[in-house]
């Protein structure tokens, strides 16, 4: 399936699902979804998905997700976050394994927060505002830990605020000289470590 502009209300399977532009009121499934812009409200589940700017209400189930922009008010599964800017407003458990993103957010927007959680393997994020987290490695140069997060092994450059409710279970390791003098954040990433 592909054109200029995708618009679905309803279902849709395709092996690959590829426009400029992506509206979908329903649900996707699709082997790959390739846009500039995706918008889905609903569900989604497929095993790759790139687009410049994703806004996801509902549910996402993907093993790749590549973006300059991603925002989720819901729910996600998902082996690989790489993104410029990821939003994750959890509204039940997500999962995840890893996260990469410049400027990351992460929190649980419901009342029952046990309900707004995310377990997640690594998080790798220059800028990260991160609450309500279960996490093996955070690895980030700008940091508010806000409630409820519970950090195996915690890697920053500056702490802006950390909640008393964290739990690290390991001693945190600072890394601010390598957050200042590192352009590539990439290489200052614990990735043997991820093994």
């Amino acid at each position: 399936m592909s054109g200029d502009k995708i618009v679905v209300k309803g279902y849709v399977k395709s092996d690959v699902v590829e426009a400029r532009h992506i509206d979908v009121v329903g649900v996707i499934l699709s082997t790959q979804i390739i846009a500039e812009d995706l918008n889905i409200m609903g569900f989604i589940k497929s095993s790759e998905v790139k687009a410049k700017n994703i806004v996801i209400k509902g549910f996402i189930d993907a093993n790749s997700i590549d973006s300059l922009q991603l925002i989720v008010h819901g729910r996600i599964l998902g082996d690989r976050i790489r993104a410029t800017e990821t939003i994750l407003e959890l509204t039940g458990i997500s999962k995840l394994k890893r996260i990469e993103s410049s400027k990351t957010i992460i929190k649980s927007i419901v009342q029952d927060k046990s309900r707004g959680r995310l377990q997640v393997d690594e998080v790798y994020s220059r800028d990260l505002s991160i609450e309500f987290t279960n996490a093996r490695i955070v690895a980030c140069c700008k940091c508010r830990v806000g409630e409820g997060n519970r950090i195996e092994r915690f890697f920053y450059g500056d702490i802006i605020d950390v909640d008393p409710s964290t739990i690290f279970m390991l001693k945190p390791i600072i890394l601010k000289t390598l957050c200042n003098e590192r352009e590539a954040f990439e290489y200052i990433l614990p990735t043997s470590l991820s093994s």
